[in-house]
C-alpha cells in the first residue's frame, strides 16, 4: 500500500458523526455523498462559544469524507481548534483527485455526466463569502491552479471578493506580508505553508491593499 492510499482518520478530539456536515448537493434533490467531488465541508467545534468562524479556500478535495480525513483537513482543524467556532471548508475545484495534474482529465470526464458541477461549486463559494462578511475570517490558501478549470474558478472567486468589498486573510511569513508564491503570486496552498507562518498574525485586508497581491491580477480567459 503506498503512501497515497493510507488512511488517514480524524483527531481523536473531532467526532465526524456529531460535528461534520457535507455538502454534494447538485439540485434540489439532495444528492448522495459521493468519492468522485465534494463542494464544501462544515465543521463544527465549539457550540458554545463567542469566537469568530472561519471560511477557508483551498485547491481542491483529496480524500476527506464523513468517515475519513486526510492531512490537509486536518491540519485545518488542528489549525482552528483554539482559535474559532466553526469552519467552513472550500476548494476551486470540487474534484477528488490526491495528484494535481490529474485533475483536468477526471473534470472532463465528470462534466460528461454532471455538466453543472463547476457552476455549483462557484455558486456555493459566491453565496457562502456574502454570509461570512462580519462575523468569519475568509483564508485564501488555494495554491497554484494546474489547469484552465482551476484559472477560472479563482478569477471568479477573486471578482467577487473584489465587487462586493470584502476583507480576506492570507497566512504570513513574517506578519508584515502574505504568503505567496514567488513565481504567480497565487496564494501559497495551506500544505506547503509552514508551522511557523500558522502560528504568525493572519495578514487581512482588501484585496487591493493586501501587499504584493497587485501583482497577482488576472486576466480574464
Amino acid at each position: 500500500m503506498g503512501k497515497s492510499d493510507r488512511k488517514v482518520y480524524y483527531p481523536e478530539w473531532f467526532d465526524p458523526e456529531e460535528n461534520l456536515e457535507i455538502n454534494c448537493e447538485l439540485d434540489s434533490n439532495k444528492s448522495k455523498l459521493n468519492d468522485l467531488f465534494r463542494f464544501s465541508m462544515h465543521f463544527t467545534l465549539d457550540n458554545n462559544s463567542d469566537k469568530k468562524g472561519l471560511m477557508i479556500i483551498l485547491m481542491n478535495p483529496s480524500k476527506a469524507d464523513l468517515k475519513n480525513s486526510d492531512a490537509t483537513v486536518n491540519r485545518v482543524l488542528k489549525y482552528a481548534r483554539e482559535k474559532y467556532n466553526d469552519v467552513y471548508l472550500y476548494n476551486t475545484l470540487p474534484v477528488y483527485e490526491t495528484k494535481s495534474n490529474k485533475i483536468k482529465e477526471k473534470i472532463d470526464k465528470l462534466k460528461q455526466k454532471h455538466t453543472c458541477v463547476l457552476e455549483n461549486n462557484i455558486f456555493y463559494i459566491k453565496e457562502r463569502l456574502l454570509k461570512c462578511q462580519d462575523d468569519y475570517d475568509i483564508i485564501l490558501a488555494t495554491g497554484v491552479p494546474t489547469n484552465v478549470y482551476g484559472k477560472q474558478a479563482i478569477n471568479e472567486i477573486y471578482e467577487t471578493i473584489i465587487s462586493q468589498d470584502l476583507i480576506v486573510c492570507f497566512f504570513s511569513k513574517n506578519n508584515e506580508s502574505p504568503e505567496l508564491n514567488k513565481s504567480n503570486h497565487y496564494a501559497k496552498h495551506l500544505r506547503v505553508v509552514s508551522n511557523k507562518c500558522l502560528e504568525n498574525e493572519l495578514i487581512r485586508g482588501k484585496l487591493k491593499n493586501i501587499p504584493d497581491f497587485k501583482l497577482a491580477k488576472r486576466r480574464k480567459l
